[in-house]
């Protein structure tokens, strides 16, 4: 494969982002995964409650739950194509001490393989490294703090850091009602440097907020509706918004039914539904995202976490 080839390849690869067929120009975006099946499954609002990988959603949720240790897995399936099937897998693990919170986790992302002329296969991949720490700070705010090691192969391969910060409020009005609000800045750091010859990428830095609330409606049912935003200020011209709002119906503490919708420029609006089960200290979540309009990408989305 000869120079122009290479450059033309390393050039479509960052600016299509087909690792993850969503955000268009944005690289690495194994960073916009949303681990957590619930947060999903309600269009995508990680500003609510983590059910799961809460490092990737809200890592001060760990503050709060009844154990002090979680232990998470998750994978995401996209469609079959002509290049193979993307997967993405997911590991994460928090512990609380007192009013502090420590999590680390693992993220890739991969499964696409490209022909090349002079004969082998491009396969490109993105895996993270992630850590967390979280402090309780008074009964009603937290925060949190976090560093990932970053590393991405295309035609080359590159490796960065990135740094993200989130503050959440918690509190209750009367005894039926509750509710958190949050705000994030998120995958701040160097861009990715693929070498000479290759244009160094952005990170798909962003600022959201959002939140969620909850209402108990009898002893054993209780309803919680959710609402969210971010812009995806960089890489410059890949600039987007996103906005959710989504809703879950819970049994019991038992059986979750979800639902929700994100908004998104550049054909990233989606439609998306779930379902979770959590007993003795085990949850399980499902959801299933259906593109909307030009978006074409459908995913299904696997969480787990065990509580002890």
């Amino acid at each position: 494969m000869n120079n122009i080839i290479r450059h033309i390849l390393g050039g479509a690869l960052l600016c299509a982002a087909p690792l993850a067929g969503m955000a268009q120009g944005h690289s690495m975006a194994l960073l916009e995964v949303n681990s957590d099946a619930r947060s999903a499954a309600m269009g995508g609002n990680a500003y609510g409650e983590a059910a799961t990988m809460g490092l990737y959603a809200n890592p001060t949720t760990l503050l709060y739950g009844e154990e002090a240790t979680t232990v998470s897995a998750a994978t995401q399936i996209y469609p079959d194509t002509d290049a193979g099937q993307l997967m993405y897998y997911g590991l994460a693990a928090g512990r609380r001490f007192g009013q502090h919170g420590v999590s680390l986790g693992f993220r890739y992302q991969g499964g696409y393989s490209f022909p090349m002329d002079e004969g082998g296969k491009l396969r490109p991949k993105d895996w993270t490294v992630d850590a967390a720490y979280s402090l309780r700070l008074a009964d009603h705010f937290s925060a949190s703090v976090g560093v990932s090691l970053l590393h991405s192969e295309l035609y080359a391969k590159a490796t960065t850091v990135g740094f993200q910060a989130a503050a959440y409020y918690r509190n209750r009005c009367g005894q039926h009602m509750d509710y958190v609000v949050g705000l994030s800045a998120e995958n701040m750091g160097p861009a990715l440097d693929y070498g000479d010859g290759y244009v160094k990428a952005k990170l798909p830095a962003l600022f959201g907020g959002g939140g969620e609330m909850g209402l108990d409606l009898a002893a054993r049912h209780r309803l919680s509706f959710s609402l969210a935003g971010q812009y995806y200020c960089l890489p410059k011209r890949s600039e987007m918004f996103l906005g959710s709002v989504g809703a879950e119906y819970t049994y019991d503490r038992l059986l979750s039914l979800r639902a929700g919708f994100r908004y998104g420029e550049n054909d990233n609006s989606a439609v998306a539904f779930g379902v979770g089960v959590s007993h003795w200290g085990l949850t399980a979540a499902v959801s299933h995202q259906r593109g909307v309009g030009d978006n074409d990408t459908n995913l299904t989305a696997v969480s787990l976490q065990f509580a002890f």
